[in-house]
């Protein structure tokens, strides 16, 4: 039986960087080898950068909450496929050596077989987390992943575009604002269940105020949903309302009164505090309040799966996008929900 550690624990005379660690389990995976590879310098190379590599993305795991797991490919053929958009220091022979290496030495743990079908062309790809040991030393590495990791400038960047009525536009931009939107819908108006956080419109003590009919809101009604937020002890002047594009179209048609040739929604504002049209809102709701009352938490950063399997027969490639985050209110009094009656 190999000793994995027969390399000797010297964990008490190596620095906390993450270089001396990753210096660390290359000698440790090599030695743990029954037979040493006579490798050629290019694929020496290969085998300390897929360490470096897998033990990155680990490190970066540790810092998401909660922990994520991180994926491999083990298809061959991904290695040598689409030159320009995959690391050239990756190869397959050396990255499943270093894995199997780290598999061996138990600082790794597989929580999910990959698969691939050649028949229907879908799969996917081989779910992963540091154990014990790695856990506890990536944790005590005394530097950051987003400040340590430096983005090479020399490189080549490349930005996949889309083409949308006939303009291009940047995929990860349309991603961006499709978290956005998932954010501003969650901060709003999320129930709270079923992986919802709960959003302004759902806690059981905000205010709430029924206007009169014609799914509109006179000047005298709209000061009165105010009032009653001022009354909580807030400064209504920082306020804003938040209004549908359809109840809009009818609040700039409501007047003030008779004679001043003013309506309720004139100018972008409503009683003098900025409007903002939004079809977050449903018809017929409108709300007001002091935004700076709502605090989304993000944890980690995004993460973005490519599936080229599930639609791999007609070129298209899914992406997926994850970001962890959360909704508080912290004071429920400050924002009033206000329904326009029909």
């Amino acid at each position: 039986m190999i000793d994995k550690y027969h390399v000797g624990d010297q964990r008490a005379n190596m620095s906390n960087s993450f270089q001396g660690l990753t210096n660390d389990f290359i000698k440790r995976v090599e030695a743990l080898q029954v037979r040493k590879r006579n490798r050629n310098p290019k694929a020496q190379q290969s085998f300390e950068h897929a360490i470096r590599t897998i033990i990155t993305d680990l490190w970066k795991a540790t810092h998401c909450i909660p922990l994520r797991e991180c994926l491999i490919n083990k298809r061959s053929g991904y290695y040598s496929e689409s030159k320009r958009y995959r690391d050239p220091l990756l190869t397959y022979n050396q990255t499943m050596a270093a894995f199997d290496g780290l598999l061996m030495l138990e600082c790794v743990e597989v929580t999910k077989e990959g698969y691939f079908d050649r028949t229907t062309l879908q799969g996917s790809l081989t779910k992963f987390v540091a154990r014990d040991e790695l856990l506890e030393r990536l944790q005590e590495i005394e530097d950051y992943p987003a400040l340590s990791i430096k983005q090479d400038l020399n490189e080549e960047s490349i930005i996949l575009r889309d083409v949308i009525d006939g303009r291009k536009k940047a995929i990860g931009r349309n991603l961006q604002l499709q978290i956005a939107n998932a954010l501003d819908d969650a901060a709003l108006d999320g129930s709270g269940s079923s992986g919802q956080p709960t959003g302004i419109s759902n806690p059981s003590n905000i205010e709430t105020f029924t206007t009169a009919g014609s799914s509109t809101m006179t000047y005298a009604e709209s000061l009165d949903a105010m009032a009653e937020v001022a009354a909580n002890n807030f400064d209504t002047m920082s306020g804003t309302w938040l209004i549908n594009p359809t109840n809009a179209a009818t609040l700039g048609a409501q007047t003030v009164d008779s004679g001043s040739g003013r309506f309720v929604y004139q100018d972008g504002r409503i009683t003098g505090r900025r409007a903002i049209e939004t079809t977050h809102v449903a018809a017929g709701t409108a709300f007001f309040g002091l935004f700076d009352n709502v605090m989304i938490g993000m944890f980690g950063g995004v993460d973005i799966v490519t599936d080229p399997y599930t639609n791999g027969s007609t070129g298209v490639v899914k992406i997926y996008v994850y970001q962890m985050a959360d909704v508080a209110v912290a004071h429920a009094g400050a924002f009033q929900k206000v329904t326009l009656t029909a």
